[in-house]
């Protein structure tokens, strides 16, 4: 599977948000939409007692992410996996793909993307999907095509505090999970 649901929920974290770091998407009318990741600091260790001791500061980067759109089938840019900590979910699905058999590839490129690339949803088939609540702990495997979608007639404002990695699988992190008796 391309995702695993974290059997604990978060408490409220305090944090501050810093400066954009990255986004994807683009402005129409000056406005943004797409997904934004910016700095934070704050009061991590209870997100951080997630991983094992030697693995948490040195190859998991905390972050903000903000989402203003829809978000189609995509792959993330220079990240492994990523730990969601959905802390504002408005009602979306994540939904994760396969590339069908026997199909060419559609994919392009949007600004600021290294080795991620969105996807023609015509090319891919639909193998999970998962709805997040407040407070839901969820990995993903970002280098997997998924896509997010409000399920509101109005795209509403979400946001997850993420602990991402670009060092380590989605299996090394279940496995990290595991031994910390979070699976």
């Amino acid at each position: 599977m391309c995702f695993v649901k974290i059997k604990k929920s978060m408490p409220t974290i305090e944090f501050e948000t810093g400066t954009v770091f990255a986004e994807y998407g683009s402005k129409n009318d000056g406005i943004f939409k797409g997904v934004q990741y910016s700095h934070t600091t704050g009061k991590f260790d209870e997100f951080y007692n997630l991983i094992p001791t030697r693995y948490r500061e040195q190859f998991f980067y905390p972050s903000l992410m903000s989402i203003t759109s829809n978000v189609p089938p995509h792959t993330d840019s220079a990240i492994l996996s990523s730990i969601n900590f959905y802390i504002q979910p408005s009602f979306c699905v994540t939904i994760f793909y396969n590339f069908k058999e026997n199909t060419d590839i559609i994919a392009k490129k949007i600004a600021n993307q290294t080795n991620g690339s969105l996807f023609d949803r015509l090319c891919l088939d639909e193998v999970g999907s998962f709805i997040a609540e407040q407070n839901d702990v969820w990995l993903l495997d970002v280098t997997k095509p998924h896509s997010v979608t409000s399920l509101l007639p109005n795209v509403e404002f979400r946001s997850a505090l993420v602990l991402q990695t670009k060092h380590f699988t989605f299996d090394q992190v279940q496995e990290m999970l595991a031994e910390q008796n979070f699976l």
